[in-house]
């Protein structure tokens, strides 16, 4: 019962190597269906499971060879809660 997250943030080209004690890594270039959260965080888990019922009932098909990943369109110190904006991007075959 156990899950890990990694957690990622955008460097520029000109970035060599990673800070001590970071890995650097790169997000291939995918086709995504994206499932996309106005609100708390608390509610993500809606955004998720909207996107997993839609692969299920074949609306399109995830490729698991990619992990799906979420994308944070703004920060909870900039606006209300109810207007964050969270992007969940699930790759497709």
């Amino acid at each position: 019962m156990r899950c890990t997250y990694t957690i990622g943030f955008q460097v520029d080209n000109s970035t060599e190597s990673a800070p001590d004690g970071f890995v650097m890594e790169t997000i291939p270039e995918v086709t995504a269906f994206t499932s996309q959260l106005t609100g708390p965080y608390r509610h993500l888990g809606n955004a998720w499971s909207a996107a997993i019922m839609r692969s299920r009932n074949g609306a399109f098909k995830q490729d698991r060879k990619v992990p799906p990943f979420e994308v944070y369109e703004n920060e909870p110190h900039k606006v209300d809660e109810n207007e964050l904006v969270t992007t969940v991007h699930f790759p497709m075959k």
